[in-house]
């Protein structure tokens, strides 16, 4: 079968070799039938770059790399990479990596300085483009993290709380769609009751443990194979009432354990989900919540 990736490759070469006996005033026929080749050749390679990665012998740019890097776990190896084009889409993905290495692969003492840098990641990100809904959640994601970072107190008087609602609701306005849009507000919800109170937060905010287990159950409606949204709902319920939700919990656990996971965040996700099982069976309220919350509440709880 005829090749043109070893036959532009053969002409390039040959020409080469006997350009100094290239006649005066024009090719002789035989170079000029490879010369057609090499060009030919060089065509399809072009074309193939401009395909996509999926094309043969094409070049994987920037993003597809840090993409890569990101679902293999290389998550601060993807931001630098992804944040080298400048754009929105890069910007957000390097957010995306940021915010995994803080949540995943950190100790207390790095997180919190990773959770700022992907909250500016994302910020710029938006800037660049208003409508982008991922660089949105992840200002959201961001802003929960370092919120949970600081005292109940701390982060009211710095209005987290109203902050990170309007980005939610302008999120689920970009992408109505996304669960993951129900699954932040889900998020908010338990937050809300779980610094508050639930008399405070009905009052002060209308959040309540119900509306955290509705936003979480159409997330979860909306993505039936997520890991993630599983586990996240799965921690919704300990903070907001363990006692009476464990079946359900550990039903959540299970699926969020389960399924195949497509990338290193995932899989992360699905080994806590089976070691959170078994400190669940053993009954240990206090060292599930320290599991759960790792990294993102000073005290685990």
């Amino acid at each position: 079968m005829f090749d043109f990736w070893e036959e532009a490759k053969a002409s390039l070469q040959t020409f080469v070799r006997v350009l100094p006996g290239v006649e005066p005033f024009g090719l002789r026929p035989a170079m000029k039938a490879r010369l057609v080749n090499l060009i030919v050749g060089l065509t399809i390679l072009l074309a193939a770059g401009w395909a996509g990665p999926g094309a043969r012998g094409a070049p994987v740019g920037t993003l597809e790399r840090a993409t890569q890097m990101y679902r293999a776990g290389n998550f601060l190896e993807a931001a630098a990479l992804a944040r080298r084009p400048g754009t929105a889409a890069g910007l957000t993905l390097a957010a995306r990596a940021t915010l995994a290495q803080g949540a995943y692969r950190s100790n207390p003492g790095e997180c919190e300085e990773l959770f700022k840098q992907a909250e500016g990641l994302a910020r710029r990100a938006m800037g660049m483009d208003p409508k982008n809904g991922e660089a949105v959640r992840m200002l959201v994601i961001a802003l929960g993290y370092i919120a949970r970072r600081t005292s109940p107190l701390s982060a009211f008087f710095q209005g987290y709380a109203g902050k990170a609602r309007k980005l939610i609701d302008h999120a689920m306005e970009l992408d109505p769609r996304s669960p993951w849009g129900y699954s932040l507000l889900g998020a908010w919800h338990t937050e809300i009751v779980h610094n508050a109170g639930a008399g405070l937060a009905a009052g002060l905010y209308d959040a309540s443990a119900s509306s955290a287990r509705d936003n979480y159950e159409k997330a979860v409606a909306g993505a039936p194979e997520n890991p993630v949204i599983h586990f996240e709902y799965a921690k919704a319920l300990v903070t907001l009432d363990m006692a009476k939700q464990k079946a359900k919990i550990r039903h959540l656990l299970s699926l969020a354990g389960k399924h195949a996971p497509r990338d290193a965040v995932e899989t992360l996700i699905a080994a806590k989900a089976r070691r959170a099982i078994i400190v669940l069976d053993g009954g240990k309220v206090e060292a599930l919540l320290k599991l759960l919350y790792a990294g993102e509440r000073p005290d685990g709880k």
